[in-house]
């Protein structure tokens, strides 16, 4: 099977490659159902299923997706993505909105930091607010709902008290995402 136990969540061949499997996502969806229709959950969710996916999914399904949770923010803004659950009515939970700098994959030449983007430092600074609010922020406006991740408690603190920045930050100041 894929999943080998929670020591081993990817497990790999010899070659070191991701062992995958021959699982249809439609038939695990099905089996999500019959947990909701035996009263065992209260409802099923995805992540990171893309377009074609989800329209899979909702083609096959008797249960609608509550969620798709994927990573969205200023630099990857999935407005396909997030277009597609909002006309279908499932909700977009945004994990890493501040970004992901520390992905494996990633290097320092191609993965700059969220929080020290010049339009999100200006941003900031015109309202008054850190750069973690204005990303945050930038989704919340899309009806998105975010799940910020820190360690450190003043941001914990900054990143709860985004309900208290009720002004919208105006659209053409963050468009420059929207449109790149």
């Amino acid at each position: 099977t894929i999943f080998q136990g929670h020591d081993n969540i990817l497990p790999l061949d010899d070659d070191g490659v991701p062992i995958t499997g021959n699982e249809d996502y439609k038939t695990t969806w099905k089996a999500m159902e019959r947990l909701v229709d035996d009263g065992l959950v209260k409802a099923i969710s995805l992540s990171n299923f893309n377009t074609k996916q989800v329209d899979n999914i909702m083609e096959n399904c008797s249960i609608k997706p509550a969620v798709n949770q994927f990573e969205t923010h200023p630099y990857m803004t999935c407005n396909r993505w997030i277009q597609q659950c909002q006309r279908s009515d499932i909700a977009v939970t945004a994990y890493c909105p501040l970004g992901s700098r520390n992905r494996p994959d990633a290097t320092v030449s191609d993965n700059p930091i969220l929080l020290n983007d010049p339009v999100v430092q200006s941003i900031g600074k015109k309202y008054n607010k850190p750069p973690a609010q204005v990303c945050l922020r930038f989704n919340i406006q899309r009806s998105i709902v975010v799940i910020p991740k820190s360690t450190t408690p003043l941001r914990i603190t900054e990143n709860s008290q985004i309900s208290s920045y009720l002004r919208p930050v105006k659209v053409e100041n963050m468009q420059i995402f929207l449109d790149g």
